[in-house]
């Protein structure tokens, strides 16, 4: 072989070189970015989850993910104060439906001498709920099981619970649903992303 070509063969190697240390950089660089926003995106729905403030961690995740953060940007608003915990919202449930007539009072206190308990069943017979607002026994044990899947942090099978209700109901309760809503989908939105993730160094892995 000539020199020329000896050269020329030898471009080529180098060439072909060139264009595996370009891959395997931008694969590097692909997987740190994976590896990132998975440690990010995994304190980002811990703090959802936590009942935690989560403005840094949405933060973080935005500068890690560009724009594919997007899916996140419907919670940013909540992000600064948090969203609360399950076992408040599963106060403020019961006390919306309480307060808004859609469960039963609790029962009167069985302590007390025979007239003070004769006078509390008077008051009781007396006093008399409107119609519109009795709630039935199906709405109450709804409710209960709302309650206890926020409670459990079933988010899924309380909305789909509440989604049952009566639309008088459902209006009644709508503040506290919303937020029940919110926080689920935030941590679901979070999951998904770091699931996406998972998934890419998954793929870039030999």
């Amino acid at each position: 072989a000539t020199a020329s070509q000896q050269t020329a063969a030898l471009s080529g190697r180098l060439d072909a070189v060139q264009k595996t240390l370009d891959e395997t950089t931008a694969t590097t660089r692909a997987l740190d970015r994976a590896a990132a926003a998975v440690s990010v995106l995994d304190a980002l729905r811990s703090a959802i989850l936590g009942g935690r403030p989560f403005a840094a961690e949405l933060e973080a995740a935005r500068a890690v993910l560009g724009a594919g953060a997007g899916p996140l940007d419907p919670f940013a608003a909540a992000a600064t104060a948090g969203y609360a915990p399950p076992a408040v919202l599963a106060r403020r449930l019961e006390e919306a439906a309480r307060t808004s007539g859609a469960t039963s009072e609790a029962p009167a206190q069985t302590g007390g001498s025979m007239v003070d308990r004769l006078l509390s069943s008077a008051e009781t017979l007396v006093r008399v709920r409107p119609a519109e607002t009795a709630p039935t026994g199906q709405t109450q044990t709804v409710l209960e099981q709302a309650v206890a899947a926020v409670r459990a942090s079933n988010f899924d099978a309380a909305v789909a619970a509440l989604t049952t209700l009566p639309p008088e109901v459902r209006a009644k309760l709508a503040p506290v649903t919303a937020e029940i809503v919110a926080r689920r989908d935030a941590a679901n939105a979070a999951l998904a992303l770091y699931k996406q993730a998972l998934a890419a160094i998954s793929g870039k892995l030999p």
